[in-house]
């Protein structure tokens, strides 16, 4: 006999399934591809609320800590830094400037916050925290 929680990943699966074809219907007509975009973006954001949802009633769990928000936080301001990079520079250059601001702030978070775990093991074997 089957669990619960394949009867519930099945639901949310057939949820996921209705959202999407209802908004790439709706969205696609008016904003082409743009629409498919969104219509992506709310049936999976709809998609992972629900199971949210379902893991804090179902288990009494809260996924999301502090650290989240911490991380959440910098991807912000990372993603802030690669729009305000000016258009005329090489793409890969952007690219590796991008990539190093994102290192930089990720890195300086970790060692004020403590946020990831593997990464601090790393950090404490060259030293870099104590």
């Amino acid at each position: 006999m089957l669990s619960h929680k394949y009867f519930v990943a099945s639901v949310l699966l057939f949820i996921l399934l209705l959202v999407s074809i209802s908004a790439n219907y709706l969205l696609i007509e008016s904003f082409g591809i743009s629409g498919a975009a969104m219509a992506t973006l709310i049936a999976i954001g709809t998609f992972n609320l629900l199971k949210y949802i379902y893991i804090l009633f179902r288990f009494k769990m809260q996924p999301f800590s502090k650290h989240t928000g911490y991380i959440f936080i910098c991807v912000l301001i990372c993603i802030a830094f690669v729009f305000i990079i000016p258009q005329s520079l090489h793409p890969f250059v952007k690219a590796f400037l991008g990539c190093s601001f994102s290192v930089i702030v990720f890195s300086l978070m970790n060692i004020k916050f403590k946020t990831i775990d593997e990464v601090n093991k790393i950090f404490k074997r060259f030293k870099i925290i104590k």
